[in-house]
């Protein structure tokens, strides 16, 4: 797991425990302003990260292992070495899951993995 990927899953899980909800938190963080309360002003230009989690469903089974890669914070490189494909491969996937997800971003889609692994085990360490 990369340092941010630890620091992430840290906060969330500290916001989380204090009775806060992990959707409402990656949803702020997400959306602009930085401080996880969702209350910007301009919310047009943000990702409804429920939305987008909805979306994951679409992606392809080799969608998914990038997918799930991009969550651990692994660069295209990375991700071309652990599958074995070339890092132009690579690239097309991950265009492909922003635009199926509708993320502008390839930590918005990180983030967007990152929720769905605490949804499926919120206490995990």
């Amino acid at each position: 797991m990369t340092q941010v990927a630890v620091i992430s899953r840290a906060v969330a899980t500290k916001f989380y425990s204090l009775g806060g909800c992990v959707d409402h938190l990656v949803r702020g963080l997400i959306m602009g302003n930085g401080s996880g309360d969702g209350n910007d002003e301009d919310e047009s230009d943000g990702v409804f990260i429920v939305a987008a989690l909805g979306r994951a469903d679409e992606l392809s089974e080799r969608e998914r292992e990038v997918f799930d890669l991009l969550g651990a914070g692994l660069s295209n490189r990375e991700i071309s070495k652990s599958l074995k494909i070339a890092e132009a491969t690579v690239r097309a996937h991950v265009t492909r899951i922003l635009t199926k997800l509708g993320v502008r971003s390839r930590l918005q889609a990180g983030l967007v993995r990152q929720l769905q692994r605490w949804r499926q085990d919120p206490v995990e360490d």
